[in-house]
C-alpha cells in the first residue's frame, strides 16, 4: 500500500525492468550500479559495447528479457550491411556482458532449474504465478525460446506489478 502523502511522480520508474533484474538476480554489478546512482548504460558502454551507449541500451534492456545473439545482431546498426559481422559483434557484446554481470546467467539457469523441478511454474514477488512447460522440453530450441519467455515474464511482470502498487 503506498501512503496517501506520496505520489506517483516521485517514485523512479526509469529502467524501472533492470531495476528488477538487480533485484531479482542479485548481480553484483547491477545492484552496485543503481546503489550508487551510476549510469548502468555507461557502464555497459565502457565494459561491454567499446563506448558505444546506444548499443549498451539494446544490450542491458535485451538482456533483462533474455534476448539472443540473433535477436541482438539484427538490432545493431550494421545489421543490414553486414549480418554476420554484427552477430560476430552481438555474440562479444554478450560474452563480455555476462561476463561484467555474472548474476544474471546465474539467476537465469537457477530459475529455470527451478521451474522444471515446480512442475514448470514460477511466482514472480507478487504470487502471481505464471506456468511455461516448454521449459521441459528435450528440444534446445524450445527450451531457449522457453528461457527468454520465462525471463521476460518475471521481469516484466513484476515490473507491471509494481507500477499498479
Amino acid at each position: 500500500m503506498i501512503p496517501m502523502d506520496l505520489h506517483f511522480s516521485r517514485f523512479d520508474f526509469s529502467q524501472i525492468e533492470l531495476r528488477v533484474l538487480a533485484w531479482l538476480s542479485k548481480d553484483p554489478m547491477l545492484l552496485h550500479c543503481y546503489q550508487n546512482d551510476l549510469d548502468v548504460h555507461q557502464i555497459t558502454a565502457d565494459e561491454v559495447t567499446g563506448g558505444n551507449r546506444a548499443i549498451a541500451k539494446q544490450v542491458n534492456f535485451g538482456n533483462a528479457f533474455g534476448m539472443t545473439e540473433v535477436g541482438l545482431a539484427i538490432r545493431l546498426p550494421d545489421y543490414a550491411l553486414d549480418p554476420d559481422k554484427a552477430r560476430i559483434d552481438a555474440k562479444a557484446y554478450l560474452r563480455r556482458f555476462f561476463n561484467t554481470y555474472a548474476g544474471i546467467p546465474l539467476f537465469r539457469e537457477a530459475l529455470a532449474s527451478r521451474m522444471r523441478s515446480n512442475n514448470c511454474m514460477f511466482v514472480n514477488a507478487f504470487g502471481r504465478p505464471r506456468r511455461i512447460p516448454e521449459i521441459a522440453s528435450s528440444e534446445r530450441w524450445v527450451v531457449a525460446r522457453a528461457k527468454r519467455r520465462m525471463m521476460s515474464s518475471i521481469v516484466s511482470g513484476t515490473a507491471a506489478d509494481l507500477a499498479k502498487e
